[in-house]
């Protein structure tokens, strides 16, 4: 398989957790290749891959909101990590609100996108799972999560659809209260339209791109595997058509 160069990987030196799950205060300093944790079941194994994944993806793997991130009684959660990559040493540190995440580069304020240019991560656990049981939303965030973490474009069309997305929704929410009538409804949709078709078929490129370049890959790994020649197809589905037809109609939708 593909031979990714460790020495340009950006290691993870330590971790301290301050009123984060179970953890009042605790630093953990990791070795430079492989570590391991060992422990009984509810100990807060799990809440260290937790606290990384939040701080470089800022969501975590089980969905959770912020108030659940915070100890009881407590106004927020603390999360830093001190990170080497080319023999030089950065800072990140994610402060967790009821409301809100900061989030800081070397003491300064920085946002997800900012930080998706300089490290990435790839996070399984038990609920990546869910990707093969459940719906096809659990499988796109999957998807979405090795766009972000290959490319940086893919980072920031993500950021942006689920902003655009977000006003979509605030919108027709507030039609279905009684706030907005239908006429300004209907504007307000036809003014955000052409930034979110434009945003959702970057975002949809971007993820067919992903699953293709994949395919390779995913096929040497099963061959390997079972040590016999294996045929892989790797599909992406839009309303049960297929993504060689997607793409085109998308791009004459742009055009």
């Amino acid at each position: 398989m593909r031979d990714y160069a460790y020495e340009n990987l950006m290691k993870i030196k330590s971790l301290r957790l301050q009123d984060f799950r179970n953890f009042e205060n605790l630093e953990v300093r990791f070795a430079d290749r492989l570590n391991l944790f060992i422990g009984k079941n509810g100990q807060g194994k799990s809440n260290l891959l937790e606290a990384l994944s939040l701080l470089i993806l800022n969501e975590s793997f089980r969905f959770a909101d912020n108030e659940n991130l915070i100890q009881f009684r407590k106004p927020g959660s603390f999360i830093e990590a001190q990170l080497e990559k080319n023999s030089l040493d950065f800072k990140v540190k994610l402060q967790i609100l009821k409301s809100r995440k900061n989030l800081t580069w070397n003491e300064k304020k920085i946002t997800l996108t900012t930080l998706r240019e300089n490290i990435s991560c790839v996070v399984f656990s038990p609920e990546s799972l869910s990707s093969i049981k459940d719906g096809s939303d659990e499988r796109r965030t999957l998807v979405d999560q090795a766009v972000s973490a290959i490319h940086f474009s893919g980072a920031t069309s993500i950021s942006d659809f689920r902003k655009a997305l977000k006003t979509r929704n605030r919108i027709l929410k507030d039609f279905s209260e009684g706030q907005t009538d239908k006429r300004t409804t209907l504007s307000l949709l036809e003014s955000l339209e052409p930034i979110y078709l434009r945003l959702s078929v970057e975002l949809t490129m971007a993820r067919i791109e992903l699953l293709r370049g994949l395919q390779a890959d995913l096929q040497e790994a099963m061959q390997f595997i079972v040590k016999e020649p294996v045929d892989i197809s790797v599909e992406y589905s839009i309303s049960k058509i297929k993504s060689a037809s997607c793409k085109a109609a998308m791009i004459s939708r742009l055009v």
